[in-house]
């Protein structure tokens, strides 16, 4: 339902944003239906956890790492790093993508 609107709506807000920032890696597909509203990227020469702890600076809380996945890694070939993994729920807005 609307939940899910929304929650897409701030995964594609993103998604579209880092896609327009040199050096991005996105990893996730642009979200659509059926997708969850989760994106997956790094930055050129920026360490994923060193990111997420920036971005945590910024208020922005993200992810970064391996998140417990190794073979997901393998496959992205972001080992031994990791990537930096952005998710929305129920309460999330559209400015906390931006």
């Amino acid at each position: 339902g609307s939940i899910l609107k929304n929650e897409m709506a701030c995964a594609t807000l993103l998604y579209d944003k880092l896609a327009q920032i040199d050096g991005v890696i996105l990893y996730t597909p642009r979200p659509n239906d059926g997708y969850v509203p989760v994106i997956s990227f790094n930055i050129s020469g920026i360490g994923s956890s060193d990111l997420a702890i920036w971005l945590d600076k910024h208020n922005f809380a993200l992810r970064g790492g391996l998140h417990c996945s190794p073979a997901a890694h393998t496959r992205f070939l972001t080992l031994p790093g990791g990537m930096v993994r952005a998710s929305f729920g129920a309460f999330n807005v559209k400015n906390d993508a931006v």
